[in-house]
């Protein structure tokens, strides 16, 4: 009895009307996969050739303390002796008088004079020192122009300066620590380090040891200066002062998809 249930069944399936069912259910559950595979697969492939990836390289830089110093230099041979007002970090104001050389031929002392206003950034000698005419006394750190543009400094691995060309129009942002204010221009390059730059040139650029580290690390050591004149700034109430931090980036590519996907940039 269930043998012949089991050929009923069977004969069933396969009649036509019943396989015809099942046909068109297979039919159009299929057609809808496949379209909705069809579709994605057409979307990726379009991405891949339409869709860019922007490529972008960034590096922490400062606003240069070389560039805003000024040296002021012994106008004697003689016996530097420090006014009470030459402090280390001190404003000192033009023509204000930070010392004064006692010449060792007898003459009267001459004073020594600041010729612009600026901040004692680091002090050459020692007080009560023998000194040479022209030898440097002191160093001054002045503001920057805003009028003229500002100067920003960073400094790079080998694999990261030819990526920048000269000329580049770059992305800066400046923080101003005091308040927190922030500035966002456009700085243009207008020099590239040709050898690697040393510990001193780092030092001048920048009186934070933090931030001389982190340009060493960046390269094992191995930098080259990037200077930029960043414009802007003529109207601003923002006032970078030299050694301020900035933040820099370019986008230097920005390939389809499809041509990194290849080994294209």
């Amino acid at each position: 009895m269930a043998e012949n249930h089991a050929v009923a069944g069977t004969r069933q399936t396969k009649s036509p009307e019943n396989l015809d069912l099942i046909l068109k259910t297979t039919r159009s559950r299929g057609w809808w996969a496949l379209g909705v595979v069809s579709i994605a697969i057409a979307a990726v492939v379009v991405w891949c050739f339409v869709a860019t990836v922007p490529q972008t390289t960034s590096f922490t830089a400062v606003v240069d303390m070389e560039a805003y110093s000024h040296v002021v230099s012994s106008p004697a041979t003689g016996i530097f002796t420090f006014d009470n007002s030459a402090i280390l970090h001190q404003n000192v104001e033009p023509n204000q008088v930070i010392g004064f050389i006692t010449p060792f031929d007898g003459s009267p002392n001459l004073p020594v004079e600041v010729p612009v206003k600026g901040t004692i950034q680091s002090l050459s000698v020692m007080n009560g020192e023998s000194v040479s005419i022209g030898q440097s006394l002191l160093v001054l750190v002045t503001a920057p122009n805003p009028t003229k543009g500002v100067v920003v400094v960073g400094y790079v691995p080998a694999q990261q300066i030819v990526l920048l060309p000269l000329g580049q129009n770059m992305n800066i942002e400046l923080v101003n620590p005091a308040t927190d204010q922030v500035f966002q221009g456009m700085g243009k390059i207008m020099s590239k380090g040709q050898t690697p730059a040393s510990i001193t040139s780092l030092s001048l650029s920048s009186d934070s040891p933090g931030v001389v580290q982190s340009w060493q690390k960046s390269g094992g050591g191995v930098v080259y200066a990037v200077r930029m004149q960043l414009n802007g700034l003529g109207g601003s109430s923002f006032l970078p002062a030299p050694g301020a931090l900035a933040q820099v980036s370019y986008l230097y590519s920005n390939p389809h998809f499809i041509n990194i996907m290849f080994g294209g940039k």
